[in-house]
């Protein structure tokens, strides 16, 4: 599916999430862009120490994250690919940036 573009300005918000949940380390800040139609189309990871590996690896699935919505990708399949504990919660940073973004949207 051919990528489906941003408009220059575009509805976003940004929350707040703490990683690793029950350590409380960090406030991880997670902003995500919308089409009009109020599709979620980008995610920005930010809060994580410079220069670390958690920084790297959260903007580049980021990155991934934005291309993967703007090529049409559902974001319940993302949500069902995520790897989870065994209480269901996200089992990484991005897994639950994923789950943050499906409930901003009222997904799964």
């Amino acid at each position: 599916m051919p990528r489906e573009t941003l408009p220059s300005r575009r509805h976003a918000v940004t929350r707040e999430i703490r990683w690793p949940p029950d350590r409380g380390h960090g406030q991880i800040q997670v902003s995500i862009g919308f089409y009009a139609d109020g599709r979620p189309a980008e995610v920005f990871v930010n809060g994580c120490k410079a220069g670390t590996d958690v920084q790297a690896v959260a903007r580049d699935a980021s990155i991934i994250m934005s291309m993967a919505l703007q090529h049409g990708v559902p974001l319940e399949a993302v949500c069902k690919a995520i790897s989870r504990d065994e209480r269901g919660r996200a089992a990484s940073l991005i897994g639950a940036v994923v789950d943050l973004i499906a409930e901003e949207v009222g997904g799964p």
